[in-house]
């Protein structure tokens, strides 16, 4: 599974059920930052307004031996000082949504 993966480190291989799959951190270019105006975040808010972080999307996509991509998922809305750790752990979450049913 996934280990190396965070925002710093952005594609990782590994396989699962005789299938590969490739993890990629991408820029969420429309991220939903709705839960930042909640008086409690403010502090985070005004974080994200400095640019102190952004946001990404891990997508997981599934290839067969003949290198054809056969599934893909993702998740977004990740910020990008998340811990290191939690990229991995979310890309593993995902990854058997990307392999055929």
């Amino acid at each position: 599974m996934f280990t190396r993966i965070n925002a710093n480190m952005t594609t990782e291989t590994t396989d699962l059920d005789g299938f590969y799959l490739i993890a990629t951190i991408v820029d969420d270019q429309s991220p939903d930052t709705s839960y930042l105006d909640q008086e409690d975040w403010a502090d985070r808010k005004e974080a994200y307004l400095r640019d102190d972080f952004s946001f990404v999307g891990i997508v997981v996509t599934a290839y067969d031996d003949d290198d054809q991509e056969v599934g893909s998922t993702s998740l977004w809305g990740i910020e990008t000082d998340s811990e290191p750790s939690y990229f991995a752990e979310m890309a593993n979450e995902i990854a058997g949504e990307a392999l055929p049913a």
